[in-house]
């Protein structure tokens, strides 16, 4: 009851414009669902200034929104919502890939750098 609580509430802040709360205890205790990614990449594409619509099209496209996604071949090792690709991205582990809250933030940084080209979905 809480997560939904808690959803809610930062559903509004988003609506209304108010600043986002982004605390990793608020996120943590947030995403489980797909209703609850969406928010956190509200969250994300608000506070990162950059397109929530764009982002969520291209969850949908590279992960279906699962957690859980992975897709191995010779050239890629991508894992999580975002797909992020370990063989590209070194630095980031699978247990980062897989965690909802890391995999969105990453992406929304990504936009807001100008290279959102590196998700197949987002070309």
């Amino acid at each position: 009851m809480s997560k939904i609580i808690t959803t809610m509430f930062l559903s509004v802040l988003i609506a209304l414009g108010l600043p986002s709360i982004t605390e990793s205890y608020y996120i943590d205790t947030v995403a489980d669902t797909k209703g609850e990614y969406m928010v956190l990449a509200n969250i994300y594409a608000h506070e990162y200034g950059v397109s929530a619509k764009k982002m969520k099209q291209v969850v949908k496209c590279e992960s279906g929104w699962r957690a859980n996604a992975k897709n191995i071949t010779e050239r890629e090792s991508s894992y999580g919502l975002s797909q992020l690709n370990l063989k590209a991205h070194r630095h980031i582990s699978i247990e980062q890939a897989t965690d909802p809250d890391f995999a969105l933030e990453f992406m929304a940084k990504e936009f807001k750098r100008g290279n959102a080209r590196i998700w197949t979905c987002a070309r």
